[in-house]
């Protein structure tokens, strides 16, 4: 919103018809990066959760337990909420077992 009233007020500026249809060029293209950041940022997002969901889903199956719970706790209220469901289905903590199955996965992607 703020970049939209700098780039208003900018193109009200006086000066030639060319400088302000190139300042206005110059707000559209920021404000299309800008978009561009939030979508990029928004992928991001979405592609660390499914990397989150895969790893609890192995976890969970490595236990002898649903992964359903844990992963709506790892939409409602995050990765240590999803963690403490199968902690406490399982009677023992399973982040290290967590990282050490996330480690393997990242492994499976990169090669």
């Amino acid at each position: 919103m703020l970049q939209t009233i700098e780039c208003e007020s900018a193109q009200g500026v006086g000066g030639s018809r060319q400088n302000r249809e190139e300042t206005k060029m110059g707000c559209h293209a920021h404000d299309a990066s800008a978009k561009n950041e939030d979508y990029r940022l928004s992928w991001l997002s979405e592609i660390e959760f499914a990397e989150k969901a895969h790893v609890l889903k192995m976890l969970a199956r490595e236990v002898g337990q649903d992964h359903a719970a844990a992963i709506d706790e790892l939409a409602c209220r995050g990765l240590d909420a999803a963690l403490a469901v199968l902690t406490v289905a399982v009677g023992e903590n399973v982040a290290d077992a967590y990282l050490r199955h996330r480690a393997l996965w990242r492994a499976e992607q990169a090669g």
